[in-house]
């Protein structure tokens, strides 16, 4: 749905946080075979790094690989899952 808005990185972030983005196709099935073949894949998103929710853990970084996951990606953790770092 175009709302004709222009980007606000608030209610990026909240949609972020929702962790109901969908998977590409095809790239659930290519990620799961490369992983189950020794190989191993790194996400790399401009999601929002700088979002903490305490000092050990970022919420938007939590979101993302529980959403990962949850569209079926294996091998999503916080060492294969690179979000940007605001320079704010």
């Amino acid at each position: 749905m175009d709302t004709n808005n222009s980007f606000d990185p608030t209610t990026w972030n909240k949609w972020v946080a929702a962790a109901k983005a969908k998977a590409v196709p095809g790239a659930v099935k290519f990620v799961n075979y490369v992983n189950d073949n020794g190989g191993t894949v790194f996400f790399i998103s401009n999601r929002d790094k700088s979002s903490k929710k305490d000092n050990q853990n970022n919420d938007l970084e939590i979101a993302t690989i529980n959403n990962l996951k949850s569209v079926g990606f294996i091998g999503a953790n916080s060492a294969t899952v690179l979000l940007n770092w605001s320079l704010d």
